[in-house]
C-alpha cells in the first residue's frame, strides 16, 4: 500500500470533487479522506488517498490519476507504477505407460515455478480411479523462482484396461488451480 497526501495549502476551502482512476492492478481507499466523492479540505487540512497493488502478471504497470477539484491551478495528476511479479507454475502430465496387474510402480510430477515471486502449493489432492496413489511431496513450505518440487504418485493397476486420474494443485499462481492429468493402463 503507497499513500499519496492530498492538502490544501490555500486560504480557501478545498473541494475534492473526483478521481479519474485507478483501475486494476490498482486499487484506491478513501476511507482516511473521506466516506465518499466529493469532500472538502480545509485550508491547512490534509487526508491520504491509498493506493494498493494486486498485479497478475510479470510485468510493469502505470496508470494516471487525475485529481478533479475546485482549485484555481486546476486538477492535479498523479502516476503509479508497479512491476508484478508472479509465481507460474509449469508442469508435465504423467502418463505410466503399461504396468502388470497387481504391480506397483511409482513416478514424479515435477512442479515448477517459472515465475519471478515464491510459489506457494496450498493443497494437492488426487481425484479419478483409486489405482493411483498420492505418496507425498518435497514442495513445502514453497518453491522459490527457477526451482521446483516433486509429487510422488504410486500406480497400482487392478485389470487390464486404461485408467485416468488429475492431481489437482491448488496454489497462489495466477492460473491457479490447476490439473495434471495421469494416466496408465494395466497389461
Amino acid at each position: 500500500q503507497v499513500n499519496a497526501r492530498l492538502e490544501n495549502a490555500g486560504a480557501e476551502p478545498l473541494d475534492i470533487t473526483g478521481l479519474d482512476g485507478p483501475g486494476a492492478p490498482f486499487s484506491l481507499d478513501l476511507s482516511a479522506c473521506s466516506d465518499g466523492l466529493p469532500f472538502t479540505l480545509m485550508p491547512g487540512e490534509h487526508c491520504d488517498l491509498r493506493f494498493g497493488f494486486l498485479p497478475m502478471a510479470n510485468e510493469t504497470f502505470e496508470e494516471t490519476v487525475a485529481v478533479e477539484s475546485d482549485s484555481e491551478s486546476g486538477d492535479n495528476e498523479l502516476v503509479l507504477s508497479g512491476r508484478g511479479t508472479v509465481p507460474e507454475l509449469q508442469y508435465s502430465e504423467l502418463d505410466f505407460g503399461d504396468q502388470p496387474v497387481g504391480s506397483s510402480r511409482e513416478n514424479t510430477v515435477t512442479l515448477t515455478n517459472a515465475g519471478e515471486a515464491d510459489l506457494i502449493i496450498d493443497d494437492l489432492s488426487l481425484s479419478g480411479d483409486s489405482v493411483f496413489e498420492l505418496l507425498g511431496n518435497d514442495c513445502a513450505p514453497s518453491v522459490m523462482p527457477g526451482g521446483s518440487c516433486q509429487v510422488n504418485i504410486r500406480f497400482i493397476p487392478d485389470a487390464a484396461v486404461s485408467f485416468a486420474a488429475a492431481l489437482a494443485i491448488a496454489s497462489n499462481a495466477t492460473e491457479a488451480p490447476a490439473s495434471v492429468g495421469i494416466s496408465g493402463r494395466g497389461a
